[in-house]
């Protein structure tokens, strides 16, 4: 997802308070351990930080950490 993009899914999530499942995720893999996946269905936002990551090519990456309320 690009930069805005993020932004404005990250915006909608704190809103809404929800967490969306990662797309195409169907089961995390065993060895990756408790990591937290989101998969299958929405779950509550359970923090009051959201963070927006985006990487771009030639080495521009940004990271917002957005707070609820």
């Amino acid at each position: 997802m690009y930069g805005a993009a993020s932004l404005v899914t990250a915006v909608l999530a704190s809103v809404r308070g929800v967490v969306a499942p990662t797309a195409g995720l169907r089961e995390p893999d065993p060895s990756c351990g408790a990591l937290g996946w989101v998969f299958g269905a929405p779950q509550p936002l359970e923090s009051p930080h959201v963070p927006v990551n985006s990487f771009a090519s030639g080495g521009t990456h940004h990271c917002l950490v957005l707070r609820v309320g």
